[in-house]
């Protein structure tokens, strides 16, 4: 496929507006994507947004407005946890043009039957399988039709061969994949495929600790880490790119075993 082929028939129902189709092309293939757009203000507004307990009591349209972006490009991941109902919330995304709608019901996202009915019910392309383990699981929710967007993981879907598995046979349906969570390995990835769209900068709420330990020498995935074009970079180095921190990690060892 050439690199600058449209997106497939599923994935062009993402959005009216070429601005929100997926697939488009990164700036440079040593370069990546990241959630940018005024992302500390997003997350100091979320902040606001927290009740005693530390759950998230919102509207769609209070979160549109306090972060301050234009539609079409915020999108909506309660990790299933939402006490509405899904097709609700749903067309409360509709009208903000939200790029995608991610684990919509509380049932670990794996029926696809309730997945390809809402997508009957909503405009708001669906991102699913965040859940779901395995090249198989993703090609059987794609057949079905239950799902626009598809969530890969090399922590649980196989590495990065599993991962590059599930990339390739998402392009084959004309869809996109969106890696879950930060780090060298997704970025990558990231790198390496042309149908995907966000680098997940996860976990930048400000009472929360940065995602993950820090176990890399010079390496971070923080706010700070993105560019002033909302990029961030592919760690260069051999291997992942990255120097492991052998001192942190012996320090904070809780077991191990020794094979000679």
């Amino acid at each position: 496929m050439e690199p600058d082929a449209p997106p497939g028939r599923a994935a062009r129902r993402a959005s009216e507006d070429p601005a929100r189709s997926p697939g488009r092309a990164r700036p440079t293939a040593f370069v990546v994507r990241a959630r940018r757009e005024r992302a500390r203000e997003t997350a100091v507004a979320a902040a606001r947004l927290l009740d005693e307990e530390g759950c998230f009591r919102f509207r769609v349209e209070d979160v549109a407005v306090a972060a301050g972006v234009a539609k079409g490009s915020v999108y909506l991941d309660h990790g299933g946890k939402a006490s509405l109902v899904g097709g609700a919330l749903g067309w409360a995304c509709d009208e903000y043009k939200f790029f995608w709608y991610e684990d919509p019901f509380r049932d670990g996202g794996v029926s696809m039957h309730a997945h390809r009915k809402l997508r009957q019910l909503i405009k708001t392309p669906l991102l699913q399988l965040e859940h779901l383990r395995g090249l198989e699981s993703h090609v059987d929710f794609i057949e079905a039709e239950a799902t626009d967007f598809v969530r890969g993981d090399p922590d649980y879907d196989g590495g990065v061969t599993g991962t590059m598995k599930i990339a390739h046979a998402t392009e084959g349906f004309g869809l996109d994949v969106e890696l879950h969570g930060p780090g060298p390995i997704r970025r990558h990835i990231m790198a390496s495929i042309r149908n995907t769209n966000y680098y997940e900068m996860g976990l930048v709420h400000p009472k929360l600790k940065p995602f993950g330990s820090p176990v890399y020498k010079n390496y971070r995935d923080t706010l700070d880490a993105i560019d002033k074009n909302g990029c961030v970079d592919v760690p260069e180095g051999p291997g992942l790119g990255v120097e492991i921190d052998w001192d942190y990690i012996y320090k904070h060892k809780t077991d191990g075993t020794e094979y000679k």
